[in-house]
């Protein structure tokens, strides 16, 4: 059985997911998403196409069509939710169905008439890339005078106890872990990143709206950030297909690659 896994040059955890697939006797071949081998495969999985930090998704959308079958991991949330990758849209399929954050999509500056800080994420990114607070009216003005203001929307400023990172492998939570918030200089502005740093053990309420996710985008493989307030109160962030694990892999002292592993082999078999 033979699977390729479609990627960028700076996925670290392409490599995990190759050497657990071989040890169940398949033959993972990683390819760039610029270098994809000719031939057919058993399985497909096609991972972030933003990760390197430029567009690799054109590249991604030839190749899953050219598929045609459901052979591909996370099939369903791709084939339903072409959009899956822009945050906007995830905010506004998921803001009926689990606890998130106030946010705001703006068609010019001038009705920006909430308070601050505030945060700016870019709609399209990867691995908290171009996410920023904002601290005032004349910053927000500056921050937008290079930028396009259709590529981003707003969230709000939430000060949390904790930022917690669910893994999830068809629909199964399978560990989750706390990361710091970090505000560092980042083009002349307050960029903000997180760090994995422990291990969060998630209770039932915040496992269902993890699952809750999951369940209304599709996914097969996620991770899904939330914030978890001083009242204890749980609001979603965001849902990344395809996620970087290995940091949270050596945490948690879970074997998520060999996880995924088992779980595109039950779908091979199928």
């Amino acid at each position: 059985m033979r699977v390729l896994i479609a990627t960028t040059s700076k996925d670290n955890s392409a490599k995990a997911i190759a050497k657990r697939l071989a040890e169940k006797n398949m033959e993972a071949v990683i390819a760039h998403y610029g270098k994809l081998p000719a031939g057919d495969f058993d399985y497909y999985v096609l991972r972030d196409p933003y990760n390197e930090g430029k567009d690799l998704s054109l590249a991604f959308r030839k190749l899953f069509e050219k598929i045609g079958s459901d052979k591909v991991l996370d099939y369903k949330a791709i084939t339903t939710f072409p959009e899956f990758e822009d945050k906007l849209f995830q905010h506004r399929l998921l803001s009926t169905k689990v606890p998130m954050l106030r946010f705001w999509s703006l068609p010019g500056l001038e009705y920006a008439d909430f308070s601050y800080p505030i945060v700016v994420k870019k709609r399209i990114s990867s691995r908290g890339k171009e996410i920023f607070l904002i601290r005032s009216k004349a910053e927000l003005e500056a921050f937008f005078h290079t930028r396009e203001l259709e590529d981003y929307f707003f969230e709000e400023f939430y000060p949390a106890k904790k930022d917690i990172r669910v893994i999830l492998i068809g629909g199964r939570v399978i560990g989750a872990v706390n990361r710091v918030v970090r505000q560092k200089p980042n083009q002349g502005f307050s960029g903000m990143g997180v760090k994995v740093r422990e291990v969060h053990q998630t209770n039932q309420a915040e496992a269902e709206i993890a699952k809750r996710c999951v369940l209304e985008l599709g996914a097969d493989f996620c991770g899904v950030d939330m914030l978890l307030g001083e009242d204890g109160q749980v609001k979603v962030l965001e849902c990344n297909l395809s996620p970087q694990f290995i940091s949270s892999e050596k945490l948690l002292k879970s074997d998520i690659a060999g996880h995924l592993a088992s779980f595109i082999l039950s779908k091979v078999r199928k």
